[in-house]
């Protein structure tokens, strides 16, 4: 199975959705996409379109099945939960009552920033293949199926837990195919569980110092206090990530100046989520990190104080627009 025999469903038409929807119908996936109206029907009109902010290049495809209905969902080989974090178990909660998921055919495949998803997802489908994806693709959606791709990193896929069939190694593959052929730098991975924690590291020393600052990433170097900060957050998630045993010779700190010297133009999610009054993942993010540390004894101060002063954000934002977005 290539991409032109892999049937995907995106479930989430934000940023990261529509990239990730544009990117596989490219690669050759027979792809469809669940959004909420209007935004259904304006993809349905338009398609969608990837601009490459740093390379000039266009995207565009109109090969993608517009659905605005969960219960709607066609049978497919995987089904790509873009959604954030707070609204997954929500979502795989009406995945399994509408019985979506064909036990003997589809792979769930979770891309949330953060950790904990995975295992509300488990505790839902307790036999069902989780294939988990981490990316540090920058994306900002202009408007509903056009999509600014900000930044260019990277895809890792892999198997959550040991949970597969014979034929999920095979759906694996020709995701990971899929996004090669789109151009994208993509590959598979035997230690996801590490690659997780890694990524929220970084997204733990880059996202809220975005949200409250309210600048695009490349800022954050620019500035000696904001990197300053961003160092002491990522410093604390270290700390407790190692404690744990969930990373291995990881220089989270490098890490973290990579994606924001290649992502230097993005608006991280957590600031487009607060510029536009919504709910943050902040409790996914660094609030994994402040719960762990705690219960090991560790000082995490710091992602303590910048958890308080993103919820006051969305506190003084919710007469705007603060409801869960989840398409």
């Amino acid at each position: 199975m290539e991409g032109p025999g892999l049937q995907a469903c995106v479930v989430g038409a934000g940023s990261l959705g529509t990239l990730v929807a544009g990117y596989l119908a490219a690669g050759g996936v027979t792809c469809s996409i669940v959004a909420r109206e209007p935004k259904a029907a304006m993809i349905s009109t338009r398609g969608i379109e990837i601009k490459q902010l740093f390379s000039g290049k266009t995207i565009s495809t109109r090969n993608v099945r517009v659905i605005s209905l969960v219960r709607d969902i066609p049978a497919c080989d995987v089904i790509i939960l873009c959604v954030k974090a707070f609204d997954v178990e929500a979502i795989v909660a009406s995945l399994r009552d509408a019985e979506i998921v064909d036990p003997h055919r589809t792979a769930l495949v979770l891309i949330q920033n953060g950790i904990g998803v995975e295992d509300i997802t488990r505790k839902a489908f307790p036999a069902i293949p989780i294939i988990r994806m981490t990316t540090t693709n920058g994306a900002m959606l202009v408007q509903p199926g056009f999509v600014h791709h900000t930044g260019e990193g990277d895809i890792h896929i892999g198997f959550w837990d040991a949970i597969r069939r014979a034929r999920d190694e095979e759906v694996l593959r020709a995701i990971d195919h899929a996004f090669k052929q789109a151009g994208i730098v993509s590959s598979i991975s035997t230690s996801m569980r590490r690659k997780v924690w890694e990524k929220a590291i970084v997204n733990a020393g880059i996202n809220a110092v975005g949200a409250l600052f309210h600048v695009a990433n490349g800022t954050i170097l620019e500035v000696p206090q904001l990197l300053d900060i961003s160092r002491r957050l990522t410093s604390e998630a270290i700390a407790v990530a190692s404690a744990m045993g969930n990373i291995i010779s990881f220089d989270g700190h490098a890490a973290v100046q990579v994606v924001l010297e290649k992502t230097a133009a993005n608006r991280n999610s957590m600031l487009q989520d607060i510029e536009k009054g919504r709910k943050t993942e902040i409790d996914h993010i660094n609030g994994a990190f402040v719960a762990h540390g705690k219960q090991l004894g560790i000082d995490v101060s710091w992602n303590e104080f910048i958890i308080a002063a993103i919820h006051g954000i969305e506190a003084l934002g919710r007469g705007r627009a603060l409801a869960p977005n989840i398409l």
